[in-house]
């Protein structure tokens, strides 16, 4: 690894890299904006949708997809219990061919940013479905959450997904202080059941992260979980207790207490039956006006999401504002 001065934005540029014995000549290069895009399946969900599960508009997306300026990369799955320094991937030019199967939230996200501001856009994809918090962290990240198990051998890990660290050291680790402007996270369902810790374990990830990147406290943007019937996975008798209101009330309080970061509120594209909502473009876009108005300091729209404000009760009426 080495750390270089980048000229202006824009491209293609040409780099050589050599020593006594050695010369690599990396050709189109682009220089702008990258982002790391992370979660669990509803920032895996590729354009082209899952099985039975489209992407409202995907195929049309994918279609008008060719863009030479923006570049996207994902990151394989993989989990170890041990820090990777490397992984098998390149960059990819927009076309239909790689849009097709990147993620649809980040591509929306990423899509904007690029008519928005003009520049090249890179995309570096890292996403695991059905994953928690926690198998995006590290042990010394964990250290202070006695009621989480940390791998300690190969075989420790059971599901991959839901194994403290295991995600981070697999895939997230070896992307760790390439050069990014800032991150969206769109997770938190596989936390539904543990509402009032995910606050506390989502806090020290974001912190963490940025400590191990060294770029100062770069935006962090995240989606509220969109609404879901969860009895389809959990007893009746636990349903109230463990509905995900609990989980996108811990969101919102995270987001008032990590710095330099924002929320985009998905409530009104949720499914009953469908844990992964078919509107990722309202989804992607909503972290884009974040961005584009938080990090980049675009004016004359609307950025943030309605917020309650307070409850009325008058008679047999219930007034909210927000």
């Amino acid at each position: 690894k080495t750390r270089i001065e980048t000229p202006e934005t824009g491209g293609p540029f040409t780099m050589t890299v050599s020593n006594d014995n050695d010369q690599t000549t990396l050709e189109n290069i682009m220089i702008g904006e990258v982002w790391l895009c992370s979660g669990q399946s509803n920032m895996e969900m590729p354009l082209k949708g899952f099985p039975g599960q489209p992407v409202a508009g995907g195929n049309e997306e994918i279609v008008r997809s060719r863009n030479k300026n923006i570049r996207l990369i994902t990151i394989p799955r993989d989990s170890k219990v041990t820090p990777k320094n490397d992984f098998d991937g390149g960059w990819q030019e927009a076309s239909p061919e790689y849009v097709s199967d990147f993620s649809a939230t980040a591509w929306y996200f990423g899509s904007l940013l690029n008519d928005a501001l003009d520049v090249p856009v890179g995309l570096i994809h890292v996403s695991y479905g059905g994953s928690n918090v926690e198998a995006w962290m590290s042990e010394e990240m964990l250290k202070d959450f006695d009621s989480i198990s940390v791998p300690q051998k190969k075989e420790d890990i059971g599901e991959p997904n839901r194994t403290a660290t295991a995600l981070y050291n697999g895939m997230l680790s070896p992307v760790i202080g390439y050069g990014i402007k800032g991150t969206i996270w769109y997770q938190g369902e596989s936390n539904y059941d543990r509402p009032f810790q995910y606050k506390h374990l989502f806090k020290k990830m974001v912190s963490e992260w940025r400590r191990e990147w060294k770029q100062g406290e770069f935006p962090f943007y995240f989606a509220q979980i969109a609404p879901f019937d969860y009895s389809v996975f959990t007893p009746d008798t636990m349903v109230e207790k463990y509905n995900s209101a609990y989980v996108r009330e811990a969101q919102l309080q995270a987001s008032k207490e990590i710095p330099n970061s924002g929320i985009a509120i998905l409530t009104d594209v949720g499914e009953r039956d469908n844990i992964h909502p078919a509107q990722k473009k309202k989804g992607g876009e909503r972290l884009a006006y974040l961005a584009l108005a938080k990090t980049y300091g675009l004016k004359g729209f609307e950025y943030e999401s309605p917020e309650f404000n307070a409850l009325e009760i008058k008679d047999n009426t219930v007034i909210v504002s927000f």
